[in-house]
This record gives C-alpha cells, sequence and structure tokens, in this order.
C-alpha cells in the first residue's frame, strides 16, 4: 500500500494505483479493520501477561526497525543529501555491474524463501484440517479441499516463477523445462504475469512533448503560428504543473505516447489535426484554448521539444521564473492541410474524412437524452475537482445511509 502511495505521489495512474490499494487491503484480517469487528469472539487460552507484553513490544520494535533499515540503506544506496536550499539531491552510489551481480546472488534465495513460506502455509493447513475440524467425515472433505487448493497454489507458484525472474534472466536457467512448457500453455489465459507497468523509463534526458501549432496562410511561413495549448500536459513553459490524479485526461496522455514515436504510427493523431483543421467542437472542448475562434486555421504542425524543469540555480535572483525550460529536437509533423491531396487521400481512405457528413446520434431513450442534455450543460469539467467531488459526494452518502439506518 505504501508502494502505491508513493507511485499516486510521483505520477498519474488514473485509479490503477487505487483499486491496488482496495486489492491489498481486501486480504487484510477483519480484527485489522477499524470499521469492521467481529460479531463474536471465539473463546481460547488466556495468554500469560508476559507473552502479551511481549507481543506490543514486537508490534513496535520490529516495524521500526526494518523501517529503519530501508531509511538507511536508501540513503547510502542512494546517496540522499538534504540542502540549505530545502532541496533533496540524490544520486546512485552502485554501479550496473554490482547491480546484476547483487541479482544473481539474491535471485535463487527469492525463490527458495517463496517455496518455503508456501510449504509452511500448506503444512499449517493440513494441521488445521486435522486439528480443528470436528468429525471424521468434516476432516476427510476439509483434507481433501486443502489437497485441492494446495495442488493449485504450487502450480500457480511453480509458472510464476517464469515472469518472476524476467528480471535476471540467467537466474531462469535453474528452472526445469517443464516450469517454462506449463507457464506456455496456460500463457494465453493470462493466469500469471510479470508485475510492471512502464518498466523502461521515459522522460530520461528531458520529457518528450509535442506542441501543435496552426497557420492561416502560409506553410513555410517563420512567424504566424499559433500554439494549440492542452488542459493538463506541458505547453506553455510559465504554466505551473496542474493536479490531475486520479482523472486521467485521455488526449493529453496519449499525446505523450505520440511523442515517444512518430505519427505514423499513430493514426489517431492525424484524426485530431484533421478535426482541428476544422474547428469541429467535441475536439476543442479537450483544449485549453483555441486561437482560431473564427475560422479554422489553414495549416497545422507538430514539432518535437525536450522538457526540464527549472531548477533553483535558474530561478536565483528572479522575480519571476518559468516552470519548464525546454529545447527543440526536430519537426514532428511538417504542416499538413486538408488541401494537401496525400494526406487528403489518406484521411478518405481511412475513413476519417468523408464525402457526406456523419449521421448525429440522436437518442431514443429518456436516459440518454438526459446525459446529452447534461453533458451539454457541464461541457468540459475540470478534470481533478469533478473526480474529487464524485468520490466526495459517494464517501458522503455511504455515511449519511449508515447513519440514517443507525437512528432509525
Amino acid at each position: 500500500v505504501l508502494l502505491q502511495v508513493f507511485i499516486i505521489m510521483t505520477g498519474n495512474y488514473n485509479f490503477f494505483n487505487l483499486l491496488t490499494i482496495t486489492l491489498c487491503i481486501s486480504l487484510l484480517d477483519d480484527s485489522s479493520s477499524l470499521f469492521t469487528q467481529p460479531r463474536y469472539r471465539v473463546g481460547g487460552k488466556k495468554q500469560s501477561k508476559a507473552w502479551t507484553v511481549l507481543q506490543k513490544i514486537a508490534n513496535i520494535v520490529f516495524p521500526v526497525v526494518v523501517l529503519g533499515y530501508i531509511s538507511y540503506m536508501s540513503v547510502i544506496l542512494f546517496s540522499l543529501k538534504f540542502n540549505n536550499d530545502y532541496t533533496v539531491s540524490s544520486k546512485i552510489a552502485f554501479t550496473k555491474e554490482q547491480f546484476t551481480n547483487w541479482l544473481e546472488k539474491i535471485m535463487p534465495y527469492t525463490i527458495y524463501l517463496g517455496a518455503a513460506s508456501l510449504g509452511l502455509e500448506v503444512v499449517t493447513s493440513f494441521i488445521r484440517s486435522l486439528i480443528v475440524e470436528k468429525g471424521l467425515t468434516r476432516k476427510l472433505m476439509c483434507v481433501l479441499g486443502t489437497v485441492f487448493f494446495s495442488l493449485v497454489a504450487v502450480f500457480m507458484f511453480t509458472i510464476s516463477l517464469v515472469p518472476h525472474t524476467i528480471v535476471h534472466k540467467p537466474a531462469q536457467g535453474i528452472l526445469p523445462r517443464a516450469v517454462f512448457t506449463y507457464h506456455g500453455l496456460t500463457r494465453p489465459f493470462h493466469v500469471t504475469s510479470s508485475y510492471g507497468l512502464f518498466r523502461r523509463m521515459t522522460g530520461v534526458g528531458g520529457r518528450p512533448e509535442l506542441i501543435i501549432e496552426g497557420h492561416a496562410k502560409d506553410r513555410q511561413a517563420a512567424d504566424g503560428w499559433l500554439t494549440y495549448e492542452f488542459l493538463y500536459k506541458p505547453g506553455n513553459v510559465s504554466e505551473a504543473p496542474p493536479i490531475v490524479a486520479p482523472h486521467q485526461p485521455r488526449l493529453d496522455w496519449q499525446m505523450w505516447f505520440a511523442a515517444l514515436g512518430n505519427y505514423q504510427n499513430n493514426p489517431w493523431f492525424l484524426n485530431l489535426v484533421c478535426r482541428l483543421l476544422q474547428n469541429q467542437p467535441e475536439v476543442l472542448q479537450l483544449l485549453a484554448h483555441n486561437p482560431f475562434p473564427d475560422k479554422p486555421p489553414k495549416y497545422i504542425r507538430a514539432t518535437l521539444y525536450h522538457y526540464h524543469y527549472t531548477s533553483p540555480k535558474d530561478c536565483a535572483g528572479k522575480t519571476r521564473c518559468d516552470w519548464w525550460k525546454r529545447e527543440e529536437k526536430h519537426t514532428y509533423l511538417p504542416g499538413f492541410s486538408l488541401e494537401d491531396k496525400a494526406f487528403a487521400d489518406y484521411l478518405k481512405a481511412s475513413k476519417i474524412l468523408q464525402d457526406e457528413p456523419p449521421k448525429k446520434f440522436k437518442p431514443d431513450s429518456f436516459i440518454a437524452k438526459m446525459v446529452l442534455w447534461f453533458r451539454g450543460q457541464v461541457g468540459q469539467p475540470e478534470g481533478f475537482g469533478f473526480t474529487v467531488s464524485l468520490f466526495g459526494s459517494a464517501i458522503l452518502v455511504i455515511f449519511l445511509s449508515r447513519a440514517i439506518k443507525s437512528v432509525v
């Protein structure tokens, strides 16, 4: 849960982290919850006072020792330093070779530890089946159930070793070939998967961003290009990054993917360019500003920039300072126009541009009409505020319903 909280603080992955936290919380026992308590308690042997005190001390000391060790090693391995200007600097204090050697040594032990933990859980389950259950029939049924689920757990653990060892492929050499065979048979069903979302970090050496500009007359003009500003992604260097999570603006998100490749591999980007050349209202609502409110531009181009945060040194002695500094890399999309035959032919072949305008959707149900009417009245709400408002309203409804039930 703490890992997911840190990810939320340092990036925006929509509701992915919140859903993961929900799954983690569901694994907790009822006694760990502040809101759910068991309706009855099973009587058991009373523990001695000394043992109770020892447990309380262990519950305090053990987490402190573990967290303290993790914090200490984080400072050592990443050279964390608190500077006088209230900033934190860090630098990786180990080489790639050292990290690879460490992985080579530790990877087999992670497999042994997982196998030992699973084995202990299986043995404990068998003991509980024989001791806790009363009657021969119930004992037999419980043992058979334990055998079945133990076999499933062992099978799942075994095939999960393939994606587990992918972080250090030489460690896969200790796995039997049968493990890879069974993993291959179950792979289409996604029974096990390796953890990792966007493992290869982007933005190293600058955050790639596309800047879309339009011109009313001349493709070759040096001046007169007006910029389309987006609601959330970086554009204007003087604009502060907005708070977005857990809302995820799809267009701004897709623009980041487009910046990592080229427009040939992102046909939706050409669709966007076409709609901007048409001043389509539904698309313009997704942007912060339309520089051509009266008449659509004749040409649209896109340029790739690398953005960097400004440092305190960059702003020293300045009353006002930009949030970003950027460097132009190359032309991502040359000036395109709907009058360009090749571009128009591509749009028609892709059914993006049609000779006859598509028929507008006409809802036939009352609910659909109300949703469309409400969407038209609201327009494009601010994502963070809208998402938090919905979430807060849901929480309020839950607490009010419980309060009303308790009163009634």
